[in-house]
């Protein structure tokens, strides 16, 4: 296979250390299968070239302590440091893409923080553990399988090197609310998003009264799958005690009282509006399910009746989750924030001291006004999407730097046919991920959240002026329905403004 060394390294020169790397002419299947065999027997990274490097994780070895002393996956802290480099020498947006090359892979999301050369908050990984739930569900290959389209942690740094803020944020494509919540396989092994059984696991007597919950066998949308507990191949897990360290995750970043009272009504009204999905529900039970939900969302019943039909309120269902997610996002922003300005950051956790690692304890002092670069983690589970990506980003002269450095006359190797081809199946599968201008997919996608967005509105004019639905719905006063837009960032616009990582 031909390496993207001799495309792609050009601009990490002069931020490179010395590093032993794989020749980028050819390789073998062969070869590279044997290099990834020794390399997983060893925990060790496999680096491509000097912007791209192959790990080899399952769900296994995210549980088994590393080489370096880590759990969670095996990681390339070296990629890390030098993309942290780049960005602080150059000052220039960096990107390290996590990517996925099949369905056991763990999230390395929170494993790559730990690597960088700075000191990360806490919070970020507090945070990290809090919204987890939201956006992971169980699958017959993977006890933690990613539901969602891309997660990236901003880290914003001084040209020093040294972190000045920190934050989550989602993909403008969001959530695979599908697959996590309205069209879960009915195959046994499969489970919908871990914080519906967190729900039922660690409910008080008090909660259990108030929001009138039940056996998780009780719900259409738990039940089809007939799979309420974890896979019994992890002995240690349980829903009880991770829903424990869920309820402290979250009141860590300030969710408690009176936000977590409202955030579980939301959760368990989800939960319960599923029993009105399919069209052959008894008109009784859909009347007394639809009063029920809306008492805990604080709606008159009339706008779940009368003012929406079964598609429509799937729809709703799908995308009040979706604003929920962006709301305990927010709320893991704030509580980010907050523990920088008053100067509480985690030591680096590559091992170095703070000289040799550039992380700090405390925030610089009078940087408002100074010079800073984003690196960005991006952890994107979706194994197409990775490598439309990857393949566009390397190969496509047609677009963003590539185009730049072809104008300005920089030399590149030829790129064989069937490589492009590769490249075009792969950019067309997922077009409307990539915002792909004048593509089907793009414009589907675009009528869609249109349709999303009126159902929105036609349910956000009908709630009361301070309930919590109406924040979600509305999450910035006087700009409309948000949902999509407020807090997320362009995968396209992020690549296409960044020295990006594999």
């Amino acid at each position: 296979m031909a390496g993207p060394g001799s495309r792609m390294s050009v601009y990490s020169n002069h931020s490179s250390a010395p590093r032993p790397v794989q020749p980028s002419a050819q390789l073998s299947t062969t070869t590279l299968l044997n290099a990834l065999h020794s390399v997983w027997t060893n925990g060790q990274p496999y680096a491509l070239e000097s912007s791209t490097s192959l790990v080899v994780n399952t769900w296994v070895t995210s549980m088994v302590v590393g080489p370096d002393g880590r759990t969670g996956g095996t990681v390339d802290a070296e990629l890390g440091r030098r993309a942290w480099e780049h960005a602080r020498r150059r000052a220039e947006d960096g990107c390290v893409v996590l990517g996925s090359l099949h369905e056991s892979t763990p999230s390395l999301l929170s494993p790559f923080l730990s690597s960088l050369p700075i000191a990360v908050p806490t919070t970020l990984y507090t945070a990290l553990n809090a919204i987890r739930p939201f956006l992971y569900s169980v699958t017959p290959r993977n006890p933690s399988a990613a539901q969602h389209n891309g997660l990236a942690a901003v880290l914003n740094l001084n040209l020093e090197g040294e972190l000045t803020g920190a934050s989550l944020s989602l993909s403008s494509s969001g959530i695979n609310v599908a697959k996590g919540l309205t069209d879960v396989p009915a195959e046994i092994g499969y489970r919908a998003f871990d914080v519906f059984y967190y729900l039922l696991a660690s409910a008080s007597a008090t909660e259990k009264e108030f929001l009138n919950l039940q056996e998780p066998k009780a719900y259409a949308l738990l039940k089809k799958t007939d799979t309420y507990t974890p896979p019994l191949y992890l002995p240690t897990a349980d829903d009880a005690a991770a829903a424990d360290d869920f309820r402290a995750s979250l009141k860590e970043i300030g969710i408690k009282g009176a936000a977590l009272r409202n955030m579980l009504s939301v959760v368990a009204a989800i939960l319960k509006l599923g029993e009105t999905m399919g069209f052959l529900v008894d008109e009784d039970v859909l009347e007394n399910v639809c009063e029920e939900v809306a008492d805990l969302l604080d709606l008159d019943t009339a706008v779940l009746t009368k003012k929406c039909d079964t598609m429509e309120r799937q729809t709703l269902m799908a995308a009040i989750y979706e604003a929920l997610v962006d709301w305990v996002i927010a709320r893991a922003n704030e509580a980010i924030r907050m523990e920088l300005r008053n100067g509480g950051l985690a030591n680096s956790s590559s091992g170095s001291d703070t000289e040799n690692s550039g992380g700090i304890l405390t925030p610089p002092p009078g940087d408002e006004g100074a010079d800073t670069v984003n690196l960005t983690i991006l952890d994107l589970p979706s194994i197409t999407l990775g490598k439309a990506m990857a393949l566009r980003t390397v190969f496509d002269d047609s677009t963003g730097i590539n185009l730049e450095m072809k104008e300005d006359g920089v030399p590149s190797y030829h790129v064989g046919s069937s490589i492009v081809r590769e490249m075009t199946d792969a950019v067309n599968d997922n077009a409307a991920e990539l915002e792909l201008p004048n593509s089907v997919a793009t414009r589907e996608r675009e009528e869609v959240l249109d349709r999303r967005e009126t159902l929105l509105e036609k349910v956000g004019v009908e709630t009361e002026a301070d309930s919590f639905l109406r924040r979600l719905i509305y999450p910035v006063d006087g700009e409309g329905v948000q949902l999509g837009k407020h807090g997320r960032f362009s995968l396209m616009n992020l690549l296409g403004s960044s020295r990006v990582w594999f």
